[in-house]
């Protein structure tokens, strides 16, 4: 997780080179996306110690791929 974010923000998603692969409305901003990266949604309300807001980073219906 990099840069500054809101929840409702587009951010884009890129790949190991540093190339965007997709594009899409993040449901945290980027201090709860740090702790919660990479983690099974089950501990997100231990690991940011309140109720979670949403079980995903990104839903896929506010996800695009791009070329």
């Amino acid at each position: 997780v990099t840069g500054v974010f809101e929840r409702g923000d587009v951010i884009a998603c890129v790949d190991e080179s540093g190339a965007a692969i997709a594009r899409g409305l993040i449901n945290y901003n980027h201090i709860d996306a740090a702790r919660i990266a990479r983690q099974s949604s089950e501990q997100f309300a231990q690991l940011l110690g309140r109720d979670a807001d949403e079980a995903e980073l990104i839903h896929r219906n506010n996800l695009v791929l791009v070329a």
